[in-house]
């Protein structure tokens, strides 16, 4: 796919609002469960953290339940929109490549399915960017789909507008961000079972996690998965980051 394509398709999909999405992320038992535990990270507690690319604020609305001074930034002033009436946060429309903030203007600093979003010769610009925003001794959290997973990889074939997801490898993630500007504090593999896929919105069942008794039965499951699937398969890659 040619830049301007890639560019346009970003978005057209992403200037959406998806309420469904947003209720399932928030609302189903186990997968704002799952939210919850992937947005775990002391770095962002007890501090002013800025979302880039918080869409229409699920994640917001995760981290908003510990108090945090909370800012989200995004290109779609629709997915602000609905956000706004959603969560408790300071929200600014913006553009990911040209961050509308001064130096040093946070202690932390989340970035979510983001990167995987900008074209690849432009996404050492943007880490670069987050260092210059970010307080000396703040911390930059980046989650990032795993292509080693199976369904993460369909995924980045199945929609345009995900295919650099398939470039996105934890080796590949930790040089972009050594070489603009920091230093790599942790990387954690999370999530073996694929609740995402059994439960999903659109194309799964996710009434079915109203069951106790279903919930405990895939509990199980992903107990047997996590002791014998290797780490490279999970879905999700986050690294814990400082300025260097």
């Amino acid at each position: 796919m040619g830049y301007d394509d890639f560019v346009s398709a970003q978005k057209e999909r992403f200037d959406q609002v998806e309420e469904g999405r947003f209720l399932w992320q928030t609302k189903n038992i186990v997968i704002a469960a799952l939210e919850r535990k992937l947005l775990d990270e002391p770095s962002l507690a007890d501090c002013q953290v800025l979302e880039v690319g918080c869409g229409g604020g699920a994640n917001l609305f995760h981290l908003g339940k510990k108090g945090r001074v909370l800012f989200g930034l995004d290109f779609s002033m629709n997915r602000l929109l609905f956000a706004k009436s959603r969560v408790d946060a300071i929200l600014i429309c913006g553009d990911a490549l040209r961050l509308p903030f001064r130096e040093a203007s946070f202690e932390a600093i989340l970035v979510r399915d983001v990167v995987h979003h900008l074209p690849m010769d432009e996404q050492g610009e943007f880490i670069s960017q987050l260092a210059q925003i970010m307080e000396k001794d703040g911390a930059l959290v980046v989650i990032e789909g795993n292509p080693g997973n199976p369904m993460v990889l369909g995924f980045s074939y199945l929609k345009k507008s995900e295919e650099n997801l398939r470039h996105n490898s934890a080796g590949r993630l930790k040089k972009l961000l050594e070489s603009n500007g920091f230093i790599i504090e942790k990387t954690t593999a999370k999530e073996s079972f694929p609740y995402r896929l059994i439960l999903h919105y659109v194309y799964g069942i996710p009434k079915i996690s109203d069951y106790g008794l279903t919930r405990k039965i895939l509990a199980l499951l992903e107990r047997v998965l996590t002791a014998v699937i290797p780490r490279k398969y999970y879905m999700y890659t986050v690294l814990v980051c400082r300025r260097t």
